[in-house]
């Protein structure tokens, strides 16, 4: 079950003001006094049965004082389980500039929210405010500052960062960051390693080459996100939404991407043996010359999915779709690709070598000039393929079906030559 938003802060507005007298990531340098820096929360809790959220805050007085009016603020409620799936996230109060002062804020949930918080095993509460430097044109955020408070069962989910300026390049190793909203900041290069980001919404933020190595971004928003270059190494993104992001050379060595949603992502050049991407939405990504040895991509939507040059040696595919895939040159040594289905796919000058076809569809795929070396068509649906010049010695074809299939020129399975006098199929 993915994560139910109600609400979310969007993109910086333009500001008015022209002058920059000191920006948010140099004041953070200035010696200010770190107590004022961060966002104050107290009392959070639920009442009235669960039904109805309240806490006391005070917002950064410091970001506040910085010039123009290029804030953003937002409190969000987040129910998850231990595994930081299955949760709700419920919008308190967000705005522009916050006010001045403690303020006393209060939400009603509706029953579905109530009945889903009820059964979360950690509830939090995040305030976050953002700040974007006036006159930039970016309509990014600069400095961000976040407070999580836990109202039941949170306790050590990460170490209090309430005090730390979010800018790029910082040191954020190990925060705790749940539910925090950061859409539109700039990350980039962002120490992150092992932070809790569980349903956190970084729409659009800004983490190119950033260290999020075994960080949980559990059904985080993280679509549209930049993450070139990024370190993800062990990272959890089960059921994290990231259509449309760029992670074009990303490290995934092992991440768990399961029922991630991938659709339209940039993944090209990515390094990611042993990941798990089981059930994921890759329809129409892009993973050009990626390095997916041994990744677990079974049942996973590759429909449309560029695959060209991609490595795909051992991998699990196993009811994969890839119909009008591309797949040309890519290498499929001993890859499982039992029921998956391959209709339309190009998989010319593909390298299939020993790998498991067994009960998959290849109808109408271009195989011309493929290397199928002792692989399994056991009961595969070849139904008009294509595989002029494919070599097919050594591979098992009992039940296969060839029908309209064209094997001109192709290498039979006893080494002989297709229309050289080989007993190739009609």
């Amino acid at each position: 079950m993915g994560l139910t938003l109600i609400g979310h802060a969007g993109p910086a507005p333009a500001t008015t003001s022209p002058a920059v007298t000191q920006g948010a990531t140099s004041a953070a340098a200035g010696g200010h006094d770190a107590a004022r820096k961060g966002i104050v929360v107290k009392r959070a809790r639920l009442v009235r049965d669960g039904r109805v959220a309240k806490a006391q805050v005070r917002w950064s007085a410091w970001l506040r004082a910085q010039p123009g009016h290029g804030q953003r603020h937002t409190m969000r409620l987040l129910g998850y389980d231990g595994s930081g799936r299955g949760g709700v996230a419920v919008r308190i109060r967000g705005g522009h500039v916050p006010p001045a002062g403690p303020v006393r804020v209060s939400k009603r949930l509706t029953a579905r929210q109530a009945k889903r918080v009820a059964r979360a095993d950690r509830v939090v509460l995040s305030a976050s405010q953002r700040y974007d430097r006036p006159g930039d044109g970016d309509h990014l955020f600069e400095t961000a500052l976040a407070t999580i408070v836990d109202v039941r069962g949170g306790q050590g989910d990460g170490r209090d960062c309430s005090q730390v300026p979010l800018t790029q390049g910082a040191d954020l190793s190990g925060c705790n960051l749940a539910g925090a909203v950061l859409s539109h900041a700039r990350l980039q290069w962002a120490n992150l390693t092992g932070a809790n980001l569980v349903g956190a919404n970084l729409t659009s933020t800004y983490l190119n080459r950033a260290r999020l190595d075994r960080a949980d971004l559990s059904e985080a928003q993280m679509t549209r996100g930049k993450l070139y270059a990024a370190s993800l190494v062990g990272a959890t993104l089960e059921e994290t939404q990231l259509s449309n992001a760029w992670l074009a050379i990303a490290d995934l060595s092992d991440a768990d991407l399961a029922m991630a949603d991938l659709h339209r992502a940039d993944l090209s050049g990515v390094t990611a043996p042993t990941a798990h991407l089981s059930g994921a939405d890759l329809s129409r990504a892009n993973l050009q010359a990626a390095n997916l040895r041994k990744a677990d991509l079974g049942s996973a939507d590759l429909l449309s999915a560029s695959l060209r040059q991609a490595k795909l040696s051992d991998a699990d595919l196993h009811r994969t779709i890839l119909v009008l895939a591309d797949l040309r040159e890519a290498h499929m040594n001993r890859a499982d690709l039992t029921q998956a289905t391959v209709a339309q796919a190009n998989l010319s000058e593909a390298v299939l070598d020993e790998a498991n076809l067994s009960r998959a569809s290849l109808a109408s795929a271009n195989l011309s000039w493929s290397s199928l070396l002792s692989t399994d068509l056991t009961e595969t649906n070849l139904t008009g393929a294509n595989l002029t010049w494919a070599s097919l010695k050594g591979a098992v074809v009992t039940r296969a079906v060839w029908y309209g299939a064209d094997l001109t020129w192709a290498t039979w399975i006893d080494g002989t030559r297709c229309g050289l006098g080989a007993e190739c199929p009609n």
